[in-house]
């Protein structure tokens, strides 16, 4: 600002040069009326120097890689040069005074504003690298890295919102040119997206119960922009198991901050319908009007931004009762979870399509997420059934993934279901004086496969059959 010798605002300057027909205070800083004409004057004059650069992100690690050229196809009125390399970012919320009037395309539902081409970091330095011969015919070439950090000043680096500029000054002023790099996307899978950009794909159904010893899983990522509480993995409880993923919300003394747990990129080329479904459990901790929000994001391209397709809070949130307990809160069993599903196929409008989960901590209590699974609509076929009906009616709700049984007709019945492994998912005892009701029970990963079904009964022989989902 003081380079510029900036007196009010809104100011800019254009390609660091001070237009004197234009300047508000004697520096580069001139009001927006005037930036049209001095960008006028720029784009007529010729440039001795020629800039180009292309990008790439590998989206595991986070690692930028910057490769630039310079060719002077002139003489620079300087011995010394600059060359720079911006690191921008697109889609940030945040406050703008007199956006509503002025840009009001670019205001959220919310009423918070969305920045573009935000500058966010200088991968030379301040004034760039020096360029110590400049006469025509001079080529350079050179490469930058750098790892691009979860959030910075509390703001989440969306990888698939950045953008690279590279720039060539005289000293530390005056551009002579520049260009906006090319960006791919990579990573150790490879893959390609729908832009034609490189991407990290993974193929869908994707399913993840937090099982596994490694947090977050392989190919997720967390951001954590306040580098304070964030989802971590709970080895306490889990629905019906003993590991989720959860954020301890009633140690998170702050109010608004956003943690974000993304799932890896996948690819759906081909697929013509696929939904989501995942459990989760919450209780509030006061009867106030505060609440922790949980909310559901997607991109539907490979450099897309992300729209939020579900949002609960409140009792809302709620999935047991009492709604709210005065302490940190841990569910004790499969009666305080609960299941969403959404239908994910008016979002396929590319070959890829990434979710992320999103809880918005207003220091109230704890939040656990649980059997996450992405998949092609499922069809269900249980062997056996008719067989089954001697003893009760057996169905399956693909939308809930749940095994139903009704009309019960034999005493104090257990069910038993298993997957192919032979690994016992659901074990459930049904009294003789529940025999009238409906009974529903969730498969923890709701994926294509055969599952095995046991029934017995103290007066009846075992049965077993098959859950055939395809």
């Amino acid at each position: 600002a003081s380079q510029a010798k900036l007196s009010g605002y809104p100011s800019g300057s254009v390609n660091r040069r001070t237009f004197s027909a234009y300047s508000s205070n004697g520096g580069s800083a001139m009001s927006r009326g005037d930036w049209s004409y001095a960008t006028a004057n720029m784009l007529s004059e010729s440039s001795c120097v020629n800039v180009a650069a292309q990008s790439s992100i590998d989206m595991l690690t986070r690692q930028l890689t910057v490769n630039v050229e310079v060719y002077y196809t002139g003489n620079s009125s300087t011995s010394t040069n600059k060359l720079n390399v911006a690191l921008l970012q697109n889609n940030v919320e945040g406050p703008q005074s007199g956006g509503s009037s002025y840009n009001p395309g670019q205001i959220l539902p919310n009423g918070n504003y969305n920045h573009m081409h935000m500058l966010r970091h200088l991968l030379t330095g301040q004034y760039g690298e020096s360029i110590n011969t400049t006469t025509q015919g001079t080529f350079i070439s050179k490469t930058y890295t750098y790892t691009v950090p979860a959030s910075l000043s509390y703001v989440t680096y969306d990888l698939q919102d950045i953008e690279v500029l590279v720039f060539v000054s005289e000293s530390n002023e005056n551009i002579l040119s520049g260009s906006k790099s090319s960006m791919s996307y990579t990573n150790s899978q490879g893959g390609t997206g729908g832009s034609g950009n490189t991407c990290v794909m993974t193929a869908v159904p994707v399913t993840e119960d937090f099982e596994s010893g490694i947090f977050p899983p392989q190919g997720w990522t967390v951001n954590n922009p306040d580098n304070s509480i964030t989802w971590a993995k709970n080895t306490q409880t889990g629905y019906m198991s003993t590991s989720s993923a959860y954020i301890e919300n009633s140690s998170y003394n702050s109010n608004g901050q956003q943690d974000e747990l993304l799932m890896p990129l996948m690819d759906v080329s081909g697929v013509g319908q696929l939904s989501f479904s995942f459990d989760y459990a919450y209780k509030l901790w006061s009867a106030n009007a505060y609440s922790d929000t949980l909310e559901v994001l997607v991109s539907n391209s490979c450099a897309g931004s992300y729209q939020s397709i579900w949002k609960t809070y409140g009792q809302n949130l709620v999935t047991t009762t009492p709604y709210y307990i005065n302490s940190s809160w841990t569910p004790s069993g499969a009666s305080d979870w609960k299941q969403v599903s959404i239908d994910l196929t008016p979002y396929l409008n590319g070959d890829t399509l990434s979710l992320k989960l999103r809880n918005i901590t207003d220091y109230e209590n704890n939040l656990y997420l649980d059997n996450i699974n992405v998949g092609h609509t499922l069809t269900t076929a249980i062997e056996d059934a008719q067989i089954a009906e001697e003893w009760a009616r057996l169905s399956y709700d693909e939308n809930i993934g749940c095994i139903i049984i009704s009309d019960i007709k034999v005493t104090d019945m257990q069910l038993e279901i298993y997957d192919i492994t032979g690994k016992k998912i659901i074990e459930q005892g049904i009294l003789n004086s529940e025999k009238t009701e409906i009974h529903s029970f969730r498969l923890p990963i709701q994926s294509k496969g055969i599952y095995i079904y046991g029934l017995s009964s103290p007066n009846k022989r075992e049965l077993k059959g098959k859950i055939h989902i395809r």
